[in-house]
């Protein structure tokens, strides 16, 4: 787990929060956290990696395979609210 993947899975989270659960793309949420929000200066590449990172710890799942929308799961909510603990996040391939 990086700050990225904190950053990213706080956007997620704050969008359930106000009562929207949606679906999100690796591009518009790199446009959001660094243009918009200035949360962070990484590259749409390296958001679209780490998504992919927090697939396999089961923190996202993608919902689209076609168009590459993810959404935020229970375990990543779990995450945030301090129930799991990083070390018990655990990725389903870890040579990726």
């Amino acid at each position: 787990m990086t700050e990225t993947d904190d950053t990213i899975l706080e956007y997620f989270e704050a969008l359930e929060a106000a009562g929207f659960s949606v679906w999100q793309a690796p591009t518009p949420i790199w446009v959001n956290l660094t243009d918009n929000l200035g949360a962070t200066e990484k590259s749409r590449e390296t958001i679209s990696r780490r998504m992919g990172k927090l697939e396999q710890m089961g923190l996202l799942k993608r919902v689209d395979e076609t168009r590459g929308y993810y959404r935020i799961t229970e375990k990543g909510l779990a995450y945030l609210s301090g129930e799991l603990e990083r070390e018990e996040l655990v990725e389903s391939n870890p040579e990726n």
